[in-house]
């Protein structure tokens, strides 16, 4: 089963989201340009919510170099001299398996990938151990040892690691790639492995039998899909001169003098969470239905932190239709393939919500309710602007949540 959050939110002057020439974003849809916010920072933003809301087991963490979070882990929890233990960490991950890169005493890997912070905590306290400790700090040594004996030639003393198959080892290898944290089993990870040659017959000439050296990935789809939130009306960037004055100075004029690009939109964004995935990857220390409500407050009252304390743009959501499907969720963005237009007496809320309701109702009896196992929403206002979405509206927001849980959480099909 999907759960499908359709949401519309206005935002007044704002910098939501900026690209490589700190504009706004944008996009072309239905032939005119659009405001833009990424599903990277969206993606951002529902984190950072519920982490906040559950705690430490939910954080989760983006990085090429684990090793730092195991090495302060290290420093600050066990006492251990912060350098060595980069070494022992980077070392211990080369021998689990991961394609660790060094250069002037740096450590990364091939890719970034998503960590749970807890679980590398827990690497930590286990390479907190003497023995191992010991073992690695001299598995690092005799790296960098054979390293230097290449002369003018550089090696990388990690690739010099040989992989380990000791029960340590498969303990680091199975705690780096646990998938029960909230943070992957939503968004997904894909890590490199080390490479390996595979063998192939000296007598064998056909080439299509034989294989060139190759890297074991290990892929976790995410439960989670973000969309582009998108305006649903035309909008361009403005800019906003401003001065300073230096209040000190002894001449007149301006202190400083610049402007900042920012734009003003309504927008449509969807999110869609694969429900079953999600369950099955969540066994670890926190409950489905918290992380479930997590997930829904997170992706409902998200705000985008980038220059609010310049414009202060934070805004609840005007709409939220949530759907549960039995089939594979959909968007509803062609609602605003041709860009709404203001009310006359001005603003593009009203006629955001009656477009997405009636692209909603239009799509429904076209394509029949088959695979639809509930429909719930919640909006502020009136039943008048809902239209045929006021049937299925629930207040106050508390009770909504419980409804679009009950949905989600719900084994038997409902008459949406």
């Amino acid at each position: 089963m999907f759960l499908e959050l359709h949401i519309i939110q206005s935002f007044g002057p704002s910098v939501l989201n900026r690209d490589d020439t700190n504009t706004p974003k944008t996009a072309e849809f239905g032939g005119v340009t659009r405001a833009r916010v990424s599903s990277q920072c969206l993606k951002r933003l529902i984190r950072e919510h519920y982490e906040r809301a559950l705690g430490p087991s939910a954080e989760s963490d983006i990085t090429s170099s684990p090793f730092i979070r195991v090495a302060r882990t290290l420093r600050d929890a066990y006492g251990r001299d912060y350098d060595d233990a980069r070494r022992v960490a980077a070392t211990a991950f080369a021998q689990a398996g991961f394609d660790v890169e060094s250069e002037r005493d740096t450590f990364s890997l091939a890719a970034l990938a998503r960590f749970g912070v807890a679980d590398l905590d827990a690497i930590a306290k286990l390479l907190a151990d003497e023995p191992t400790w010991d073992a690695l700090s001299a598995a690092f040594t005799a790296a960098a040892a054979g390293a230097a004996k290449g002369g003018k030639k550089t090696v990388d003393p990690m690739t010099l690691i040989n992989g380990d198959t000791s029960g340590i080892s498969k303990r680091i290898c199975d705690l780096a790639l646990q998938d029960t944290n909230l943070g992957v089993a939503l968004f997904g990870r894909m890590i490199a492995m080390k490479k390996a040659a595979a063998k192939t017959s000296s007598d064998e000439t056909n080439d299509e039998d034989k294989t060139a050296e190759t890297a074991k990935t290990r892929l976790i789809d995410a439960a989670c899909s973000v969309a582009h939130a998108l305006s649903t009306h035309r909008a361009v960037a403005e800019f906003d001169f401003f001065t300073a004055v230096d209040a000190y100075a002894e001449t007149t004029g301006a202190g400083m003098m610049g402007d900042i690009p920012f734009n003003s939109a309504t927008y449509y964004r969807v999110v869609a969470l694969d429900l079953q995935e999600m369950r099955k990857r969540l066994t670890g220390d926190i409950d489905f239905d918290a992380a479930l409500r997590a997930f829904l407050e997170a992706t409902i009252l998200l705000a985008p932190q980038a220059k609010q304390a310049t414009f202060l743009a934070n805004e609840v959501p005007s709409l939220v239709l949530a759907v549960v499907r039995a089939d594979q969720p959909q968007t509803l963005a062609n609602a605003f393939e041709r860009p709404v237009r203001p009310a006359p007496e001005g603003g593009f809320i009203e006629p955001s919500v009656r477009a997405l309701g009636a692209h909603w109702e239009a799509t429904r009896t076209a394509y029949g309710d088959a695979g639809i196992r509930g429909v719930t929403a919640f909006s502020p206002l009136s039943d008048y602007v809902l239209g045929s979405l006021a049937a299925v509206a629930v207040r106050p927001f508390d009770r909504f949540i419980e409804e679009a849980m009950r949905l989600a959480t719900s084994d038997r099909t409902t008459e949406a």
